[in-house]
């Protein structure tokens, strides 16, 4: 299997094809089942060249990638001669994501905690001052504390809380987040303080 973009951003197209053996030989009509964390879907297949021979090809379109995409693909090639049949080794398809930020509104003195979920393949994620692009400082006793949450091979984690908000203080943060593959996403978090 391959994948047109293995870490695609979302809303991008990808192709996933599927290519095995069909030799003339075999006087076979193979047929392909694709399957997504081990269900089987059907949508968006295109089996128009998997009689080809020597190599028989099947090709599953994503039109617009979302989280959802992510994954382990594989496809089960079957002839319809001897029982014969075949099925690929997990292929990682990554659609690289940031969930929206939502504005938090605070009061002086609370703390407010930041969440920045991460999907789309190992990587990491800095957080940076909106104003000056300076680095987070979460080094103790810092106003501020980080709990990273370790990449689970999809999906990982950022949330920081800022203690003792200062009063008519917009603070806006920048998590940047780079993946393995290169490509970075960006996303702002406000955090809006008010007197009590």
């Amino acid at each position: 299997m391959a994948s047109s973009k293995q870490s695609a951003v979302t809303l991008e197209e990808v192709k996933l094809t599927c290519t095995f053996n069909n030799p003339s030989s075999f006087a076979a009509s193979p047929s392909v089942k694709w399957y997504l964390n081990g269900t089987e879907f059907t949508s968006n297949i295109d089996n128009t060249n998997i009689a080809n021979n020597p190599n028989g090809l099947s090709v599953y379109t994503i039109s617009s990638t979302s989280s959802g995409d992510s994954g382990y693909y594989k496809c089960k090639v079957s002839y319809n001669v001897g029982s014969l049949e075949g099925t690929s080794a997990n292929f990682t398809q990554y659609v690289q994501t940031v969930d929206e930020p939502t504005g938090s509104y605070n009061f002086v003195g609370q703390t407010a905690t930041l969440t920045c979920s991460v999907g789309g393949g190992t990587g990491s994620i800095k957080w940076t001052y909106v104003t000056n692009s300076s680095d987070v400082d979460f080094t103790s006793p810092s106003q501020y504390s980080e709990d990273l949450m370790a990449n689970t091979g999809f999906y990982m984690r950022s949330v920081i809380q800022v203690a003792r908000l200062v009063e008519s203080t917009d603070l806006s943060l920048k998590a940047t987040v780079t993946y393995d593959s290169g490509n970075t996403i960006e996303k702002e978090f406000t955090i809006v303080t008010a007197g009590k």
